[in-house]
């Protein structure tokens, strides 16, 4: 059976800003134990378009100084998805922007998953699989929602 899927939030491009990723020079092997994540998201709006909006996921893995000493490995990727929300502020009018963030860092997150397994496969300790996340849990943190302009 197939049918055609009409998405009321098309994304219709990405870019990767930052990839970054170290390895301490003493380290043989991956404490994957040690994985600590910090997570930030910004949603942006085109000065041309007011239905071309963008959000903006920045995934750090263990981005102090302690915690990439604990674990042997750091590193920050930041995305930007690129969106056209027109549908989606048609259709839900009083939560598009909810529902903009949610689904931009569900789609954008398989992404950061994907470049931290790349970029870490060429380490001499081998690929890093950053574990999947709740993004409704992760962004109702009040660190996060505050960011993102959700309600805490």
């Amino acid at each position: 059976m197939s049918s055609t899927i009409v998405s009321i939030l098309k994304l219709s491009d990405f870019r990767a800003m930052k990839t970054y990723f170290e390895v301490a020079q003493n380290v043989s092997e991956f404490d994957k134990s040690q994985l600590e994540l910090a997570i930030d998201v910004a949603v942006l709006q085109s000065n041309d378009a007011d239905d071309d909006m963008a959000v903006q996921l920045t995934v750090d893995v263990n981005g102090t100084e302690a915690q990439y000493r604990n674990a042997g490995f750091t590193g920050s990727i930041v995305v930007v998805g690129f969106f056209d929300a027109s549908l989606l502020k048609r259709e839900h009018a009083d939560d598009w922007e909810t529902l903009l963030i949610y689904n931009g860092v569900t789609v954008l997150m398989g992404t950061v998953r994907t470049m931290y397994a790349d970029l870490s496969a060429a380490s001499p300790v081998g690929r890093l699989i950053i574990p999947a996340v709740n993004v409704s849990q992760m962004l109702n943190q009040p660190t996060i929602a505050g960011d993102a302009g959700l309600d805490e």
